[in-house]
């Protein structure tokens, strides 16, 4: 499905992207509030399209992996799994999220996370940070045994109320409409 979509090349904010779906990418981290930067580095094999920077809000976090992301111009979540191995090929070690052209996929899926550290593949669940966030749309990841999660953007503990898969995806929905605003007619 993917080989049918044409990139146009789009600039937002003084960015040249590839496509327009890069483009609306940043427009979403953006909105979003995660810090960016574009085609950060030259890893063995592959390009990340973005990285998520570290908020200088949450200098205290000691989590230091950077997270990479990928963007694909999948319409599901099964379309993103044959981009893993050349990721995984290029030997990094930071948490890896592939996001296609919709969002959330089923649930409160931002795409596919290989959390650092690990070998395997899951869902990049969106969770909206109530703690060091301060309300902020994050990705969040299981910390324990236990079952607790944390966002992966500042550390915090998630309480079961900001995983709410309703509001959560809603909100995500939205901002990648917005987002789609932001970048639309901008192809050059």
């Amino acid at each position: 499905m993917t080989d049918v979509f044409k990139a146009i090349p789009t600039t937002y904010k003084n960015h040249r992207f590839r496509s327009r779906l890069e483009a609306r990418w940043a427009a979403f981290f953006d909105r979003a509030r995660w810090p960016w930067a574009y085609e950060p580095v030259d890893l063995a094999g592959w390009i990340p399209d973005f990285v998520l920077l570290k908020d200088p809000a949450f200098a205290h976090v000691t989590a230091d992996q950077p997270i990479f992301v990928e963007v694909k111009p999948a319409l599901g979540y099964a379309e993103l799994a044959p981009h893993r191995r050349r990721i995984e090929r290029s030997g990094t070690t930071g948490h890896v999220v592939i996001v296609g052209a919709v969002t959330p996929f089923a649930g409160p899926a931002l795409g596919s996370i290989r959390f650092a550290g690990l070998r395997s593949w899951g869902p990049a669940t969106l969770a909206w940070c109530k703690g060091a966030c301060a309300g902020r749309l994050t990705i969040e990841r299981q910390v324990n045994q236990a079952g607790d999660h944390a966002c992966l953007l500042c550390g915090a503990l998630l309480r079961d109320r900001d995983r709410n898969v309703v509001e959560t995806t809603s909100r995500a929905a939205r901002i990648w409409a917005e987002a789609g605003n932001d970048t639309r007619w901008k192809g050059d």
